[in-house]
């Protein structure tokens, strides 16, 4: 979910996009984040922090037929010497994924998605789990080092985590061939490297966890953070801390030592994250209508704020609640 202000970024983007590349069935066929894969008259997102990389590869990409680019950085025409359009967006690369996500908008049914990583077991637990619904009759769909397609008629890959683009090109294709269920193999350089950001898996399955890679992520602690992050998505996660401390922070704009306190507690098999203030508080008649959209106390903003926090939390089969003195 995102921010007001990044939606109308991200609507910005939508239309350079449609006005400068040719027609395709989807937002993702018109565009691309890899130079060396651009089609003729698509646009080239150029995502890579360096500006000297993000301007060579955006080079790369008008040699390969670009119709324009879109990039963070602030450059001028005499560095890329092209008379093509161009989009200076800063925050692209927080809103690019949503640009692959749009495609997906209406489809139902939506697939079951199945994320699977481990350091050992990945690849046979995902042919055996889609072999089992098989036998139930069910379509699935695959990606793994093994191949990826609609199993058993699996295509030769050479990943075991496709990169981000490849991996929407393959969901948009279980989804239009109406899979039941979708199983994506995930490597620890692949949830590390953000090749699965913005898919929300229904169903997350770590195999075991071992000393593996240690040359790629540097330490055991790190291996492991990126593993566990199959288990939900780390931006909607900081989006929705962001938020609530955000709110109480307002709250607490007209207190003379205001104090707020961020706290993490492991409670039986639960984390509770507890956002604590010393602000005025709700008025007991409005406590019920605060995670009501569009509600606000403030004189600024459109009370999306806690209605949106309320629908991720409860997506990922959370509760949140509050209590106000």
């Amino acid at each position: 979910v995102l921010s007001m202000q990044e939606l109308n970024r991200l609507k910005i983007c939508t239309n350079f996009i449609l006005k400068n590349s040719d027609r395709g069935q989807y937002l993702s066929d018109r565009f691309s984040i890899d130079s060396r894969r651009i089609n003729d008259n698509q646009i080239f997102i150029s995502l890579d922090p360096n500006v000297a990389k993000n301007i060579t590869n955006i080079n790369h990409a008008i040699t390969k037929g670009a119709s324009g680019f879109i990039t963070p950085f602030c450059i001028s025409r005499q560095k890329i010497q092209t008379s093509l359009p161009f989009l200076i967006e800063k925050s692209i690369n927080k809103i690019y994924v949503d640009l692959f996500k749009s495609d997906f908008e209406g489809i139902e049914p939506k697939p079951v998605i199945i994320g699977i990583t481990g350091t050992n077991g990945k690849t046979s637990t995902a042919l055996l789990l889609a072999q089992a619904l098989r036998y139930q009759n069910k379509k699935i769909g695959v990606i793994s080092s093994e191949g990826a397609g609609i199993y058993p008629n699996l295509t030769e890959n050479e990943y075991t985590t496709p990169p981000l683009d490849i991996n929407y090109k393959y969901l948009r294709s279980f989804y239009k061939k109406k899979c039941d269920y979708v199983i994506v193999e995930c490597s620890s350089q692949g949830l590390h490297q953000g090749r699965l950001d913005g898919i929300h898996f229904t169903y997350s399955i770590i195999t075991n966890i071992d000393q593996d890679h240690i040359e790629y992520h540097k330490s055991l602690k790190n291996y492991i953070k990126s593993k566990l992050e199959i288990l939900f998505d780390r931006t909607n996660l900081i989006r929705i801390i962001n938020n609530l401390v955000k709110n109480s922070i307002q709250a607490t704009n007209d207190i003379l030592e205001p104090k707020i306190l961020v706290q993490i507690k492991k409670i039986n098999k639960s984390a509770v994250i507890e956002i604590i203030d010393n602000g005025l508080g709700i008025p007991k008649e409005l406590k019920e209508k605060i995670f009501e959209p569009n509600f606000t106390t403030k004189t600024k903003g459109m009370g999306l704020g806690l209605s949106i926090i309320k629908n991720l939390i409860t997506n990922y089969k959370g509760t949140i609640s509050f209590k106000s003195k």
